[in-house]
């Protein structure tokens, strides 16, 4: 079931590029779909078909339903939408650029001032709301009402950024949680099943030692039993030695113990198709956008 669903869910980020760019990997081969902004779903749509023959159906989700193909690419790239093709779902999210698109002029300023991306992102956007604001010829109290607008304006804007990031990481928490309950029972089965190859051998010691003795002073004597003894101790050197020689240290429980949970561990991984790196690329993407919200709180 958990296979499944990966397979039929996917998240996808926009490109930072102006207009942005739409990247699939399609059956045939990965794709690359420009979004500009006076397309429409419908050429979207289209342009997906005929990059892969063998899709049947294409489905464009905008807030929650069917977006109509006459609805135009600079809508929809805005926020966060669905695309189905087949029986394969993306989540699809606005890029880096859709924060700063309009603003262009203000983000080369920025950058040649030596201003950092994200400040000059955010200064970009207020510069814009503040020219958008003003006449041609404005007075100071003109000024001063246009920059009171445009800090409201600023406010509400990260408000709603925050919110588009924080869908982000709703989507991202959503797909690793599955992956990491898989993750927690693989690796306590991993530990349980060391442990009982441990408390095993144990058991083969002291059962070892008890039938050496038995045979010793009650069965047969110990003319009869020290080569079995001999036989048997340097069985375990052997044994020692073929340790030694795959993993290139010493016997030791502790090297013992992680070599046996390292062996179930990747066997379970491999056989249920678990992807750790997907899991490690989810939790960092996850840091990086609560890094994003930390810098767009006021």
């Amino acid at each position: 079931m958990l296979r499944r669903s990966l397979r039929l869910f996917s998240s996808l980020e926009l490109t930072p590029t102006f207009p942005p760019r739409l990247q699939l990997a399609l059956s045939s081969q990965a794709q690359e779909f420009v979004l500009e902004s006076h397309k429409t779903v419908g050429d979207l749509i289209q342009e997906i078909k005929l990059g892969d023959n063998a899709i049947k159906s294409v489905k464009l989700l905008f807030s929650d339903k069917e977006a109509p193909q006459s609805l135009t690419l600079g809508e929809i790239t805005k926020k966060p939408f669905n695309i189905s093709i087949d029986n394969k779902s993306y989540h699809v999210y606005p890029g880096i650029g859709q924060f700063i698109r309009g603003k262009e002029e203000f983000l080369g300023l920025c950058k040649e001032a030596g201003i950092s991306f994200n400040d000059a992102r955010i200064i970009s956007k207020y510069l814009e709301r503040l020219t958008n604001s003003l006449p041609n010829q404005f007075t100071y109290s003109d000024l001063q009402a246009a920059a009171a607008s445009a800090i409201e304006e600023d406010k509400a804007a990260r408000e709603s950024d925050i919110e588009i990031l924080k869908s982000q990481i709703a989507s991202m928490e959503i797909e690793l949680e599955p992956l990491e309950k898989k993750l927690k029972e693989i690796e306590e089965i991993s530990h349980h099943y060391a442990k009982l190859v441990i408390y095993g051998g144990l058991t083969t010691l002291i059962a070892q030692w008890g039938i050496i003795g038995y045979g010793t002073f009650i069965l047969y004597g110990w003319d009869v039993m020290e080569p079995v003894s001999y036989v048997v101790g340097a069985s375990w050197m052997f044994l020692g030695y073929m340790f030694f020689m795959k993993n290139k240290e010493g016997f030791k429980i502790t090297s013992f113990t992680d070599m046996l949970f390292k062996r179930k561990f990747n066997k379970l991984v491999s056989s249920g198709h678990l992807d750790l790196k997907r899991i490690e690329i989810l939790k960092k993407s996850i840091s990086l956008v609560n890094q994003q919200i930390d810098l767009l709180k006021p």
